[in-house]
């Protein structure tokens, strides 16, 4: 892949500099009168017309060719008089270590496709990238606009540093920069070191050796070559600036931290992809030279932006111990995260912790946790917008690796916008959710959980024993309903003070265990405790204790009603004192009756005191 940046790439002018509206360029192989193939992106996947038509400012839009040599014509209008005819070489920028690169110095000199602040159709000078020209192997990178000690400027308003000129090495022998002395050079401290060759050179890219990066390792130290600053780092720790970085993939192996500035300053373009463990990924925290699980890695302060057009790849692959802190990633085309065990004694991801990360836009999960992921704990994440879930926790089957994931836990942030659920836990046990909002899920429904398919919550059968204390679920009239629960009696899930499961039931302890249990009602004197017993929307039946005023004996009542609550029949109560009475009797002591029943009068008088000791409790009428 190249960019055609040649003098005129980016802006059709006449004789008299003046830019012609509509412009067509046409694009030929050199000594070919055939077209060729242009277009629109890096990857070379999206084809765009040729020939390429300019605005009506007369400016061409950005486009991208195969390397190699060609002929481009500029004309005002097809079959008119061509208004510019150039031979241009298009070099894949990785051939020779630059961001961008030209033919000649004087290519260079004239170009105007490079600016500081950068329209559609131009390309944005981005302060420390690296410029290669190809004849000579002379290498400039590009100076902070306001610099005052550049060595070059460009037809377009950009300041260079010409690098060789620059380099300690130009200045004098070795015995004056001996080993170990430090040097600067743009803004970037260098040790010298006679044995830093080839790879190991930190300006490799620009032809020197001898120089290492001194104090905090820098992407920048490298070139912007993030993989070869993190292979060269010795450390592990790599510093991003406010800058952007364009990658292809990225493998994280242990202990390596990439620290940015912040993810509204520091930015990863990912434009490709490796497969790890058959996952196609842009970044794999692997940490595939670690021996057991205690590798950890560490990605602080950075935006990863997904732009790779291949399927099935997720943005973030994580196999081992990883922190992330104010990370947003988004647009990948499968997972934004995707937690996965390749082996269950030397690679799983145990005890991440993951703070303040966003994961969003993306074109299936947000986070996905598979078996063999324990223990990681997500604090103030965001898991939003994605086309599928926001959070899903399933076991896949995968060969070799222990089938259970379980205690992975979420304190506040979010679940919300998601096309379906907001949590799924399909499968594992001994989860935690403690404050996380999850509202306006099942958006493919249009986001209204509590008739769509979908739901802020869902637990699957293959789930237990998981402790879910929800925050704000979008809405305050009968939350429950943007909760899909399951029937497993371990899981409890509560709303503000609304315990919602069980479904099926309530178990306090164990079988066999223990001297019994009790549930205690508190409230001040005179507080009234209730149960009420639901059917639909309606109390149909309550068990009151009453310490009010209308029951100064402390009354304990069972009632029911038919008509939706209006009116109230009393089947049974009960007070402090032992009276009782049944069916809306006023309770009464405990009934006498006549003695045994020895002949006729004495069985009538018993039938009499029977009668009268049912009618008293309201048993008869």
């Amino acid at each position: 892949m190249g960019i055609l940046n040649f003098k005129g790439a980016s802006l059709a002018q006449d004789a008299n500099g003046q830019p012609v509206p509509f412009a067509e360029m046409f694009v030929y192989g050199a000594g070919k009168s055939t077209l060729s193939p242009v277009f629109e992106d890096e990857g070379l996947t999206i084809m765009k017309a040729n020939p390429i038509i300019a605005d009506a400012l007369g400016r061409f839009d950005t486009s991208y060719l195969v390397e190699g040599a060609y002929r481009v014509v500029i004309r005002a209008a097809s079959g008119e008089a061509a208004l510019s005819e150039h031979d241009v070489v298009v070099e894949t920028s990785t051939n020779n270590g630059s961001l961008y690169s030209f033919s000649s110095v004087a290519d260079l000199e004239s170009d105007e496709t490079l600016f500081y602040s950068s329209a559609a159709s131009q390309f944005r000078a981005v302060p420390t990238r690296i410029i290669g020209v190809c004849n000579g192997g002379f290498s400039y990178r590009i100076a902070a606009e306001d610099a005052a000690d550049h060595d070059l400027t460009t037809a377009g308003g950009v300041k260079l540093y010409d690098l060789k000129k620059r380099s300690p090495q130009a200045a004098g022998s070795a015995a004056t920069n001996p080993d170990g002395k430090i040097v600067e050079m743009d803004g970037l401290q260098y040790q010298v070191d006679q044995n830093a060759t080839g790879a190991a050179s930190a300006t490799q890219d620009i032809g020197i050796d001898g120089l290492k990066p001194f104090g905090k390792v820098r992407a920048a130290h490298f070139g912007g070559d993030l993989q070869r600053a993190i292979h060269n780092s010795g450390s592990g720790e790599i510093h991003l600036s406010d800058e952007t970085l364009t990658i292809d993939s990225l493998i994280l192996n242990r202990d390596i931290r990439i620290i940015g500035q912040g993810r509204r300053k520091s930015k990863l373009i990912v434009t490709g992809h490796t497969t790890y463990d058959g996952v196609k990924a842009g970044i794999v925290a692997s940490g595939n030279d670690a021996a057991g699980l205690a590798s950890q890695m560490r990605i602080n302060g950075v935006e990863i932006d997904v732009q790779t057009a291949e399927a099935g790849v997720v943005g973030v692959l994580v196999m081992r111990k990883l922190h992330m802190d104010e990370v947003f990633v988004h647009g990948a085309p499968l997972d934004g995260i995707n937690f996965r065990s390749g082996n269950p004694n030397l690679q799983a991801p145990y005890f991440c912790e993951f703070t303040g990360v966003w994961s969003k836009g993306n074109g299936r999960m947000g986070l996905r946790l598979t078996e063999n992921c324990n223990a990681n704990r997500f604090v103030n994440c965001q898991f939003d917008g994605n086309a599928e879930h926001g959070v899903h926790q399933t076991v896949l089957g995968l060969s070799g690796v222990n089938q259970a994931v379980y205690n992975n836990i979420f304190q506040g942030g979010q679940a919300s916008y998601n096309q379906m659920h907001g949590f799924y836990f399909q499968n594992g046990s001994e989860c935690f959710i403690n404050g996380t909002y999850a509202e306006y899920n099942s958006q493919i429904d249009g986001g209204n959980p509590k008739v769509g398919v979908y739901k802020n919550l869902k637990l699957s059968s293959g789930f237990a024993r998981g402790q879910f204390h929800m925050g704000s679920l979008g809405t305050s009239t009968n939350p429950e309903q943007t909760l899909g629960l399951n029937t497993v009696t371990s899981n409890m899930v509560s709303v503000g003070g609304h315990v919602l499961t069980p479904a099926s039931g309530l178990e306090l302890g164990y079988a066999n265990v223990g001297t019994g249990r009790k549930v205690d009602f508190h409230g001040a004197g005179g507080a009234s405790h209730a149960i009420n017993f639901h059917e639909g929307n309606s109390i149909i039946a309550r068990l009151i204790y009453d310490g009010g005023p209308s029951s100064p004996n402390n009354e304990v009542r069972m009632e029911v009603t038919s008509n939706n609550g209006a009116n109230w029949s009393v089947l049974w109560q009960g007070r402090n004192n032992g009276n009782l009475g049944f069916f809306n009797k006023s309770p009464v002591p405990q009934q006498s009756i006549a003695g045994p029943a020895v002949d006729a009068a004495s069985t009538q008088a018993l039938t009499n005191s029977l009668r009268s000791a049912l009618l008293n409790l309201g048993l008869v009428t």
